[in-house]
């Protein structure tokens, strides 16, 4: 008597795994290129420029190049959403993008106005 296995293990096709990558990609991506993006300009006007405590300016300028890492990280898994074709997880990472570019613009902008009074 063979011994018989309990279930079958069916490989998962390509395309899937592909998928299942680029939706994690997206699912991390987004939020490691926004939220550092949003929280840019607070780290920048409340820690580093008027800090309120003394323990804050260095815990700003600690900050920022944890920003910055994670920003770029996260808009590397976006732009990897967008190598394959144009589906609904290439919509989402394109939007996010936008999103971001928008953030960007008004962050840039406002840092301007904080630096320049």
């Amino acid at each position: 008597m063979a011994l018989e296995r309990p279930y079958v293990v069916y490989r998962q096709d390509p395309e899937r795994r592909l998928w299942r990558r680029r939706e994690r990609w997206l699912c991390w991506g987004a939020p490691m290129a926004l939220l550092p993006a949003v929280a840019l300009l607070p780290v920048l006007a409340f820690l580093i420029d008027k800090p309120v405590a003394p323990w804050a300016q260095p815990v700003g300028y600690a900050l920022l190049p944890l920003i910055a890492v994670c920003g770029v990280l996260g808009a590397v898994r976006l732009g990897w959403c967008l190598r394959s074709k144009f589906d609904v997880i290439a919509a989402f990472a394109a939007s996010a993008i936008v999103v971001l570019m928008v953030v960007m613009i008004y962050t840039g902008v406002f840092a301007a106005a904080l630096m320049f009074q």
